[in-house]
């Protein structure tokens, strides 16, 4: 009988402890220069998966083209990789094979 009992009753446990809750780690998101791709295509892309305004985007492509590679944003992981996902299917789409780099920011 005295089991039914616990089992029924509810006690409320109170606790002073604090929960610390880290922010997500950021990751910075860079395109490649790949010598094939269109630059009208890989500023569209960077325009329309990356959110950039035309003026960001072309200076994006214009970077990547001149040293290799250019950061496009940083993001949470994530956001970071189904971008780049969406990104590497629309360069796919048009016949293209856009690359891209995540690192840990």
């Amino acid at each position: 009988m005295s089991g039914e009992a616990n089992m029924t009753t509810k006690e409320m446990v109170r606790s002073n402890t604090k929960v610390r809750v880290e922010p997500p780690k950021s990751y910075n998101v860079f395109v490649l220069n790949d010598d094939e791709t269109p630059m009208d295509l890989v500023v569209a892309i960077l325009a329309h998966v990356f959110h950039k305004d035309v003026n960001k985007a072309i200076s994006i492509m214009l970077e990547a083209d001149k040293s290799g590679s250019a950061f496009v944003g940083e993001y949470t992981y994530d956001i970071a990789n189904t971008r780049v996902r969406k990104a590497k299917d629309l360069s796919n789409m048009n016949g293209y094979d856009l690359n891209f780099r995540i690192e840990e920011a």
